[in-house]
């Protein structure tokens, strides 16, 4: 085992060493600074691995209280705030002090995650452009998910459990409040110039054999048993099994700036930076530096005002269901020839989907007793006539 050290010369907690390049991620609050963080306990299991996306950077881990490293394999330095146990290797890629590379440091406190919480910082976040879309009932993915841009990214809420039945690819920018526990057994990548948050009000699970794309924020315990190629982050334990990879990429500032204001993350220039680059590609932190670059093409534009139909082109038909007093609407649609279309409900954009012919819209379960739907090819103005639903 490794004997613990002060903080790296020249850090704080605030801004602690990524590589030569990236000294610090200002635009992120510090618990959003590591490829692994928890506001209790870290568990790496023999044979698990965190390892920076880059090559060059730290792909650092942070435990509030005790870190417990069973035989990993971490390129970044273990910090710590209460204890440590040690069998496993830490080699932080930029180290030029060649420091100790588990090290204690000041506590950093770490969010609860509540639900309600976020979705009310959200709300109030109008002035960053974020559109806000709500399913009152849990969400099971069974095909690609369309999200904002950089500069307006989508903030979906959703009032139950979310869980894949498919793989998945998510197109655009965003951030998904789920208010249940969030379970990803299949394949979640994103579309190049994408990124995505997934907080969850329960327990996150990434299951074995899975590559899962995205950062993943748990209000209870975090299990990654596949490969996350991007970061987590718990209120309470991350436990990384014998079968998990963490390969860290920085968390979009655009993602948390509505959450956990710095008042540092420039959209429009994030926007910018990013148009010859994704989250994998090139992406310039605040001081400068940068990762190898991928072209890409720009996130999909999507439209979130209401729609003025052209002459209908596509039939559309609903009806009404109530289950265990959550209201849905079902879809069923014909005439729509793209290969995905727009579901706008009273006005407003709320999906975008393959167009296989039919959707269950989740609508709120209090307040309005009818609802109007509308089909459009996406990213047109062909759409079908506006359908009423009542409850």
């Amino acid at each position: 085992a490794s004997t613990a050290g002060s903080v790296p010369s020249g850090t704080t907690e605030r801004s602690l060493q990524v590589s030569p390049t990236m000294l610090q991620h200002a635009n992120l609050p510090p618990f959003l600074q590591f490829a692994v963080t928890a506001g209790t306990d870290v568990e790496l299991t023999s044979g698990t691995s965190v390892v920076s996306q880059n090559g060059s950077g730290n792909a650092s881990v942070y435990a509030r209280n005790y870190l417990n490293d069973l035989g990993g394999t971490v390129e970044g330095f273990g910090y710590y705030s209460g204890s440590f146990r040690s069998n496993g290797t830490f080699a932080p890629p930029y180290n030029p002090s060649s420091l100790d590379p588990i090290r204690s440091v000041a506590k950093i406190d770490v969010p609860a995650f509540d639900m309600l919480d976020l979705v009310e910082r959200a709300q109030n976040a109008s002035n960053l452009g974020m559109e806000l879309r709500y399913t009152d009932a849990p969400v099971t993915l069974t095909e690609d998910v369309v999200l904002g841009t950089a500069e307006a990214p989508v903030v979906w809420h959703i009032n139950g459990s979310l869980k894949t039945r498919a793989p998945i690819t998510i197109s655009g920018y965003g951030i998904i409040l789920v208010k249940g526990e969030v379970r990803l057994t299949h394949a979640f990548s994103t579309a190049p110039g994408s990124g995505i948050g997934i907080f969850s009000g329960g327990e996150v699970w990434v299951a074995r054999g899975t590559t899962v794309h995205g950062h993943l924020f748990s209000r209870s315990t975090s299990y990654i048993d596949g490969d996350l190629i991007g970061s987590v982050t718990s209120s309470s334990l991350v436990s990384i099994a014998v079968s998990g990879r963490v390969s860290y990429t920085p968390v979009p500032c655009i993602l948390t700036e509505a959450l956990w204001p710095t008042g540092l993350c420039d959209a429009s220039a994030w926007a910018a930076s990013q148009t010859a680059g994704s989250e994998s590609g090139t992406t310039t932190d605040s001081t400068g530096g940068s990762t190898e670059p991928t072209p890409t093409d720009p996130a999909p534009q999507t439209d979130s005002g209401t729609v003025d139909p052209a002459p209908a082109s596509i039939d559309l038909t609903t009806r009404s269901q109530v289950r265990k007093n959550r209201r849905v609407v079902h879809l069923a649609w014909s005439g729509a020839t793209s290969g995905r279309v727009d579901i706008y409900r009273d006005g407003a954009l709320v999906n975008t989907v393959k167009n296989n012919g039919k959707l269950s819209d989740g609508v709120p379960s209090a307040g309005a007793q009818s609802f109007t739907h509308q089909v459009c090819e996406s990213g047109t103005q062909v759409c079908s006539a506006e359908v009423v639903t009542n409850f």
